[in-house]
């Protein structure tokens, strides 16, 4: 009876010890499944940020290479409105992934489009195309910023 009950201590010993080593690699697994979520996730979150400037560069770049072709009439008055439309929708879009103060950018590009139209002050061609171009730049930059902490990452 000894060796009997010698035995069935061996075997809950070592039962005990093979739970421990599947619950050891279970939390081990979980932690490491977590931390490459995580890493996923902020990669998938600086990509959507990427999507989101370079989409505003697209818009901005449209509306500037439009004006290129417009003078004072109606069409142009026709490519203000919907150069102030297209950033009203970029700016919705992509509102959750640019920052607050380059949303802020938009909208006064968007008054600015609005005044060279009614001539509230002297806004030039040249004013509009320089307002876009700085934004285009900001925005490349930021892109180019965002691509390489994605690469670090």
């Amino acid at each position: 009876m000894n060796i009997l009950s010698g035995e069935l201590i061996g075997i809950l010993i070592g039962s005990l010890i093979a739970l421990a080593g599947t619950f050891i690699t279970s939390v081990v697994a979980i932690v490491m499944s977590k931390e490459q979520y995580k890493q996923e996730l902020r990669k998938a979150f600086i990509q959507k940020k990427v999507d989101a400037y370079t989409h505003v560069c697209q818009v901005i770049l449209a509306i500037k290479n439009d004006l290129l072709t417009k003078t004072v009439s109606s069409a142009g008055l026709n490519w203000t409105a919907q150069s102030i439309n297209k950033l009203a929708d970029v700016c919705i879009t992509e509102g959750l992934w640019i920052d607050e103060e380059d949303s802020k950018k938009l909208e006064i590009l968007q008054k600015q489009l609005s005044k060279f139209v009614f001539d509230e002050i002297e806004l030039s061609r040249h004013d509009i195309l320089t307002a876009c171009y700085e934004i285009i730049e900001y925005c490349e930059k930021k892109v180019r910023i965002l691509h390489f902490m994605t690469i670090k990452k």
